[in-house]
């Protein structure tokens, strides 16, 4: 398997997955059992490199359960108060008028929320075998950086960068956030 995180070829280690989907599953209402079946199957559709494969699984285990992901619902609520929602989420915020189509595309944020937050993890990690391959490969500094000029992610980028935060970026649903490293060895 390769050393880059996001190449070809790369397969994240099953621990470090598991992290950013308990970290996120967390505000996640919906039976234990839903969330034990679905993580083996997540994992395995993110080890593939397959975005559809994780969106279905998602998709497939939590449709019609009475679902609800609370911290979805506070973002969407500042989203609405500010008038601003990040491009990632465009689609559901169209589209969430209908209850089934509106659980179809959170499913979808969820799964790639979730892919986000196991990247930024490996990131975090590396050098601490997150997958196959990467120990030991740098040392790093952290700093939050975001791709789109975002209010809201520009806001989260600096409370990180000033230590104010700890959590890892994406710091929500559609963040444009991520890590960059400054190598120093």
């Amino acid at each position: 398997m390769g050393k880059n995180p996001l190449g070809k070829g790369f397969e994240p280690a099953k621990w470090v997955i598991k992290e950013a989907f308990d970290n996120v599953m967390a505000s996640v209402s919906v039976a234990s059992k839903v969330k034990a079946t679905l993580f083996p199957a997540y994992c395995k559709a993110l080890q593939a490199g397959n975005p559809r494969e994780e969106h279905a699984v998602v998709y497939d285990h939590l449709r019609n359960t009475g679902w609800e992901w609370e911290l979805f619902r506070n973002w969407e609520r500042r989203f609405d108060a500010d008038g601003a929602w990040p491009p990632l989420l465009l689609d559901y915020q169209k589209r969430r008028e209908s209850p089934a189509e509106a659980e179809y595309q959170l499913a979808k944020v969820l799964a790639q929320f979730t892919s986000a937050k196991a990247h930024g993890l490996i990131r975090f990690y590396q050098g601490e075998n997150a997958a196959k391959d990467s120990a030991g490969l740098y040392k790093y500094t952290w700093k939050a950086a975001t791709d789109v000029a975002f209010k809201i992610s520009e806001e989260l980028a600096g409370q990180f960068n000033s230590g104010q935060l700890q959590d890892l970026p994406p710091f929500f649903p559609g963040d444009t956030c991520r890590l960059r490293h400054e190598r120093f060895r």
